[in-house]
Parts: structure tokens; C-alpha cells; sequence
């Protein structure tokens, strides 16, 4: 899986991607980042410091992380906040292809 970091709130130009807010001191955050990098997949995955892209967290209405957001077309097709196995990952990124 392709993993890449958001700096200074731009979205990548894309039409199918993962957005994965984060902060570097949840240790919940750290378990599902070794989940993506160890999962395979096509959908490139986009990792936002909450901490460094506020502006991108508000917009997306993040309340807690990890929260994952499938984006489709420039829209979010669907939002999930907290740890989620491989498995559960795979669904979520398969139902919204």
C-alpha cells in the first residue's frame, strides 16, 4: 500500500484515496498505521497530523483517531473513527470502490 504524508492541509488530486487523521501520541493511531502499511491495496493512503493539519480535521469533523475517510470523486464516501483489524479495513476500503 502506498502511504504518503498531507502537509499544510492539501488534498492530493486524486479520484479514489484514504485519508488517515492521526496524532503522534495515540497509541491507537500507531497500531493501525503498522496495519496499513502491512496491508495490500491499490487505494493510496494519505496520513494527516491532526496536530499540523487543523484546518483539514475541522473541515472533515474529526472528533477522535484514529479516523480513516474514504474519498471518492473529491467527496467522502464514507467515515470511521477508531482501531480497525486488517479485515475490517479491507471491507471498509472494498464497500467503497
Amino acid at each position: 500500500m502506498e502511504v504518503y504524508e498531507v502537509v499544510n492541509d492539501v488534498l492530493p488530486d486524486r479520484n479514489l484515496y484514504l485519508l488517515d487523521f492521526y496524532a503522534t501520541w495515540c497509541n491507537p493511531c500507531k497500531m493501525m498505521a503498522k496495519v496499513l502499511e502491512d496491508m495490500e491495496s491499490d487505494v493510496p493512503v494519505y496520513k494527516v497530523n491532526i496536530e499540523e493539519n487543523m484546518e483539514l480535521a475541522k473541515k472533515f469533523n474529526v472528533r477522535g483517531v484514529p479516523t480513516l475517510a474514504m474519498m471518492k470523486d473529491d467527496e467522502v464516501s464514507e467515515q470511521k473513527s477508531g482501531f480497525m483489524k486488517e479485515s475490517e479495513l479491507i471491507a471498509f476500503i472494498e464497500s467503497n470502490k
